[in-house]
């Protein structure tokens, strides 16, 4: 993971660099401008998702929960689309407020 970051960071960097010489060497080429710069802001994007070198992400602490939750519903035989509403906002709440690791 200590690898993948950084080049993740230097792609968004060369594909927004590249849109912006695109758009100034070539002004008619729209096709090539527009593919560089969302391919820039995707893997921007996809740089400040990753997590940090050394940590693991937050769904994997509560992944354990998460996994109880989804068998204790089955369990009481409800249908499986009545319970994936119900497990993702289980899922965002574990994640956003689920247990910190100190730093």
């Amino acid at each position: 993971m200590e690898l993948k970051k950084p080049l993740v960071a230097v792609i968004a960097a060369v594909c927004l660099i590249g849109a912006g010489v695109a758009r100034w060497q070539w002004p008619g080429q729209e096709t090539l401008q527009g593919s560089l710069l969302r391919l820039g802001i995707v893997f921007g994007a996809l740089w400040l998702a990753l997590p940090k070198p050394g940590t693991s992400p937050r769904i994997e602490r509560g992944a354990g929960v998460l996994l109880a939750a989804f068998f204790l519903l089955v369990f009481l035989r409800r249908s499986l689309l009545a319970v994936l509403p119900f497990l993702a906002l289980l899922g965002v709440l574990i994640w956003v407020f689920g247990p910190r690791r100190p730093r």
